[in-house]
Formats: C-alpha cells, structure tokens, sequence
C-alpha cells in the first residue's frame, strides 16, 4: 500500500507544483483572453473527457496496468514540460497532465480500497489522503524556491523523478 501511497503523493505534487506555477507561465509565455482561461480548463476539461475511458479501463482490465500506464504519461508530460514555448503547446501539455492525473489518482485510489483490509478501509484511504495532502502543501511550498533556484528545468526534473520513481515501484 505504500507505493499507491506514494503514486498519490507524486501525482498530487505535480499537480499542485504546476498550479503554483501557473501565473509564472502566464507571465512567460504572454496568455491573455480566452487562451489564458485554457490554461487552467486544459486540465480540467481533459480530466472530464478521460474519466469515463479510464474508470471503464479500470473496471475492464488490469487496474495496475491503467496505473502504469498513468504514470508513464506524467513521466512523458513532465519531461517535455520544459520544452513548451507556446501557448498552444502549454495547453496541450496539461491536458495530457490532466489525463495522467485521473488515470493514477482515480486508478490508485481504487487499488487502495480494493487491497486495504476490509476492516481498515477507511483508515486506509484516510492515510493515502493524508499523503496527497502533504503532497499539496509540499508542492506548493517548493514550487517557488525550485523555480528560483532551478528555473522550470530543474522543477520538471523533480516532477519527473517522482512519477519515475512511483512508476518503478509499481
């Protein structure tokens, strides 16, 4: 349970980090009008397009193949991240960070309450909400200071490292 633990905890930081960010991409890459309001709905809309795909998926196959798969995309989406320049380009990116994000943190959450005891279901889910919580405050704390230090690369590398790592251990 403590590696789906950890997939939520990657998959929250990455989105919160992003989010912290968010205004700072807006700056960058000059978003106003309806394309400013695309750089939030992206994710969203993206998330509410793939929810009914993945939860079928889920239900269909191979929970943990889903999972996997999710994972995979946010490696892919956090790697290309700091290769947008447009805002055509940062759009599509979190879509597909959007898509990633259903697939692990629906999919693992899922997992969670299929294998925690029976007994201790909601205690289990209590504590990989716990680990997404901290994931939330921790990423919006660093998200700045990362920045500062090492521009969007280096907070990419992290948000790659994690999803990389979680999708290893699964």
């Amino acid at each position: 349970l403590r590696v789906l633990f950890f997939t939520r905890f990657a998959n929250s930081f990455g989105l919160i980090t992003l989010l912290t960010l968010l205004g700072t991409y807006v700056s960058e890459l000059g978003a106003e009008g309806l394309v400013l309001g695309m750089f939030a709905t992206g994710l969203t809309l993206a998330q509410g397009l793939a929810v009914v795909t993945l939860t079928w998926a889920g239900d269909r196959f191979d929970k943990r193949t889903v999972l996997l798969g999710g994972l995979g995309l946010s490696v892919a989406v956090y790697a290309a991240f700091p290769f947008v320049n447009s805002s055509l380009g940062f759009i599509a990116a979190r879509m597909l960070q959007g898509i990633a994000a259903t697939a692990t943190g629906m999919i693992g959450l899922s997992l969670i309450g299929e294998l925690a005891a029976s007994d201790a279901r909601g205690n289990t889910i209590g504590e990989s909400n716990a680990w997404r919580f901290a994931a939330g405050i921790g990423g919006a704390l660093s998200a700045g200071a990362l920045y500062d230090i090492f521009g969007f690369s280096g907070v990419f590398a992290v948000l790659t490292s994690f999803s990389l790592a979680a999708f290893i251990l699964v």
